[in-house]
């Protein structure tokens, strides 16, 4: 992932898609989330089912916001940078949580840590 990172030859904090990076670093591990609406349907013989959409990351999103689980960008003034966001990898997958902390040194970007895990609600919390 580094040596991608490294293509170019100087960057800006500001001019930075970090979510991209993060999701390129997960299509190569084979964990891309799913961003796409999924239609599903009953197929000839089962028709006692009516057809339903689940909903991908990106319809997901206002759902997100109303638990609180933003994406978030944070960076502190030695120019290290914390991405921090939720996904599934399937409409019906659980959600999961990455961290990814990059640095930006002399014009180059590097990936120092990657961390992705499933969800798990605070304790204390009580469902409805």
């Amino acid at each position: 992932m580094n040596a991608i990172l490294q293509t170019r030859e100087s960057v800006q904090l500001e001019a930075i898609d970090w979510l991209a990076l993060c999701l390129a670093y997960l299509t190569m591990l084979d964990d891309a989330p799913s961003l796409t609406d999924r239609h599903y349907s009953p197929g000839p013989t089962e028709s006692y089912f009516k057809p339903y959409t689940v909903p991908g990351l990106l319809k997901e999103l206002p759902v997100l916001t109303r638990k609180h689980l933003l994406p978030t960008l944070t960076c502190d003034k030695d120019s290290y940078c914390t991405v921090h966001f939720y996904y599934r990898t399937e409409p019906v997958m659980p959600l999961k949580v990455a961290d990814f902390v990059f640095r930006l040194q002399d014009g180059t970007l590097s990936l120092l840590q990657a961390n992705v895990q499933e969800y798990a609600p605070e304790d204390g919390k009580k469902r409805h």
